[in-house]
């Protein structure tokens, strides 16, 4: 007997052993047996696992040193600013938030992400349209050039007119992110109501409040219903009031330092007297 003729016998030995054992298993019923028999030669590794969906790809966010609670309230932030502005997240939002996190501008993370937009003057940059995975990704290149200046035993001096940056810290950053995140919603949910009662759609009621009766003892030991906090809107107008003043001043010193502004610089100086002057008004 050659060994073709043993490996052949070895075979027709295992295929009959694991025969039986799968026509045990389901009970002497050949259907089933089939079924158990499919499975199992399906679960051997012979083909290359599927690879994950485009979406599922797209969806993956890379913020590696940022805290989770961190990392989910700026892609919130991220996703309902960007539902709410007619031309999405630009790099000035962007950039104007990691000053409010404590991060300066003028780090080298945020000039190359300012560099990367289309344009060849800043203001046009500043203007452009800016993805989530970068944003995230200057978030914790801030983060990390702020920890290591930080943690230097002799840091260097700021330069004149600049100023050393003092991040917030988590819990500071996180009620930042999630004020903001408050503050759009409901934007945008006071927008969605306007829209559904000038197309004429029904916006439903809330169903009426039945007070308890003295019949119902349950009822009225059932305690009350806690509302939701409102946002407080004067905090909000302050601190976006002193965001434009502090826009306002970097302006004026540039005017001051060169003596003239750009068509685009002078535009957005007066937009900003504009926004100040209808945030007092309110």
């Amino acid at each position: 007997m050659g060994w073709g003729i043993f490996f052949a016998y070895m075979g027709c030995g295992v295929a009959t052993v694991s025969f039986l054992y799968y026509f045990y298993k389901a009970r002497y019923s050949f259907h089933q047996t089939e079924i158990l028999i499919v499975d199992a030669l399906r679960r051997l590794p012979m083909y290359w696992p599927p690879s994950p969906h485009d979406g599922e790809i797209n969806a993956r966010t890379d913020a590696e040193g940022l805290p989770e609670d961190i990392k989910l309230a700026f892609c919130e932030w991220f996703v309902v600013t960007d539902l709410e502005e007619a031309k999405g997240v630009t790099r000035d939002d962007v950039l104007e938030l990691m000053h409010e996190l404590g991060y300066s501008d003028k780090a080298q993370p945020a000039k190359d992400f300012l560099f990367r937009g289309e344009g060849h003057i800043e203001e046009k940059r500043r203007l452009t349209c800016a993805a989530l995975q970068e944003s995230l990704t200057l978030l914790c290149a801030l983060r990390a050039d702020a920890e290591k200046k930080l943690s230097q035993p002799k840091p260097e001096a700021p330069k004149e007119g600049e100023e050393l940056p003092t991040p917030k810290s988590d819990v500071e950053a996180l009620d930042i992110l999630r004020r903001k995140f408050r503050r759009s919603a409901s934007v945008l949910n006071s927008a969605e109501q306007l829209r559904q009662a000038t197309a004429g759609v029904p916006v439903m009621p809330s169903p009426p409040t039945v007070p308890a009766t003295e019949t119902d003892p349950e009822a009225s030991a059932a305690p009350p219903l806690e509302e939701p906090k409102d946002i407080d809107e004067s905090e909000d107008r302050r601190l976006e009031d002193l965001r434009l003043a502090r826009l306002e001043d970097e302006l004026l010193s540039r005017l001051e330092r060169l003596g003239s502004l750009s068509l685009a610089e002078e535009s957005r100086l007066n937009d900003l007297r504009r926004q100040r002057a209808a945030i007092k008004a309110s």
